[in-house]
C-alpha cells in the first residue's frame, strides 16, 4: 500500500505522519505508532510502542500507521494538526453528522409519526 507523508513544523518541533491517503478524515486502525508518547491524556492505551484509544471516528478516509514527534510537541500541538485523531470533541461531533446522516430516513420517519408530516418538514426547513 503506498504511504503519503504529512509534515506539520515550527521553529520548535516537527511532527510527521504516514497516512494512507492526503485527507481531513484521518483516523487509525486497532492502533498506531507514536515515538513520544509522554503527552497523551490517560484515554490512551500505551502498550510497547502502539498507541490504543476507544473514541475514533466511525467514517474515515486516511489511516495514520505512524507519527513521528521532534521538539517541544504539547497534546495540544497534536490535537491542532490532527483533530480527527487527537481531538475528541471534533471526533465525537463527526461521528454525530455521521449517525444523523446514516439514519436520516428513519429519523425523519419516526418524527413524522409522533409530529406529523407538516411539522417535521417545518423543522427540517428550518434547520437547512
Amino acid at each position: 500500500m503506498h504511504m503519503h507523508f504529512l509534515s506539520f513544523q515550527s521553529q520548535s518541533y516537527k511532527i510527521e505522519a504516514y497516512v494512507t491517503e492526503k485527507s481531513d478524515r484521518i483516523s487509525f486502525d486497532t492502533c498506531f505508532i507514536l515515538n513520544s508518547s509522554e503527552m497523551l491524556p490517560k484515554m490512551f492505551k500505551i502498550r510497547d510502542d502502539r498507541i490504543y484509544c476507544k473514541i475514533k471516528l466511525n467514517s474515515y478516509d486516511s489511516v495514520v500507521s505512524r507519527i513521528h514527534c521532534e521538539g517541544r510537541v504539547t497534546f495540544e500541538t497534536l490535537k491542532k494538526h490532527l483533530p480527527t485523531v487527537f481531538d475528541t470533541k471534533v471526533i465525537k461531533r463527526y461521528n454525530s453528522q455521521d449517525y444523523w446522516k446514516s439514519n436520516a430516513d428513519q429519523i425523519k420517519a419516526i418524527s413524522q409519526s409522533i409530529i406529523g408530516e407538516e411539522r417535521t418538514n417545518e423543522i427540517l426547513k428550518n434547520k437547512n
